[in-house]
């Protein structure tokens, strides 16, 4: 039970995720995918990424 102070990992997480974070997060995360074209070095890419 979150209120009480007692959970588990999973549910903290699950807690933060939606505290946190936008609700539309894996459709912007896809959409920035989809529009990805190489016109950089690699390791610019997993700056952007990361």
């Amino acid at each position: 039970d979150v209120e009480s102070g007692l959970c588990t990992w999973e549910e903290l997480k699950h807690e933060m995720r939606e505290y946190f974070l936008p609700k539309d997060i894996e459709y912007w995360a896809r959409r920035r995918l989809m529009e990805l074209k190489q016109n950089k070095s690699i390791h610019d890419y997993v700056q952007a990424f990361m």
